[in-house]
């Protein structure tokens, strides 16, 4: 509960800074909605759940940045092609600016990469993902058999037919951060 708090709490201040341009659905599917079937049951429940355009995706110990929807969103709006928006991660409880690090060297406009490029790394960070309902969709969702790589999994098969991936320079998201209130 702690940690669902911190991330709902980096969701309201988000909204509260974008609150003209930006409208926030929210599904939080708790153990007694089945999260404890494991994320891809609960990411595919909220996903349903769901009605908006874009799917952003939030893991209950992790925050969002500030800009971290309107730049996705607004490539997702302008490139057919590129089914997945997402971009860097911190994660100060191990002293790491970046998760990516020194993996990639990514321009300010981005990286635009491929299946190829994606099944050599997973250079994904789940809760930085915006994608389109519609591409989750036709892709059936995550695999809710997997126990672990479900999120890789999805990945590899929005790319598999040629859609690509925009990496983002940016810092869109927090993992276990204590939110100052």
């Amino acid at each position: 509960p702690a940690l669902l708090e911190q991330a709902l709490f980096s969701l309201q201040q988000l909204q509260n800074l974008h609150q003209q341009d930006l409208l926030l659905n929210v599904h939080v599917i708790d153990e007694a909605m089945g999260s404890g079937a494991g994320p891809a049951a609960a990411r595919n429940q909220a996903a349903l759940a769901g009605s908006s355009e874009f799917i952003a995706i939030l893991d209950d110990d992790d925050q969002w940045t500030e800009h971290r929807l309107q730049r996705s969103i607004a490539i997702l709006q302008q490139e057919p092609e590129v089914v997945l928006v997402c971009g860097d991660m911190e994660v100060p409880a191990r002293g790491l600016d970046s998760i990516l690090g020194d993996r990639l060297t990514i321009p300010e406009q981005g990286l635009t990469l491929d299946h190829r490029d994606l099944s050599l790394d997973c250079f994904v960070c789940t809760s930085t993902v915006t994608m389109r309902r519609a591409d989750w969709e036709q892709a059936g969702g995550m695999r809710e058999e997997l126990s672990r790589a479900e999120d890789y999994d999805l990945w590899l098969r929005l790319t598999a037919s040629g859609g690509r991936i925009r990496l983002l320079p940016d810092c869109l998201a927090r993992y276990g951060v204590a939110t100052e209130r």
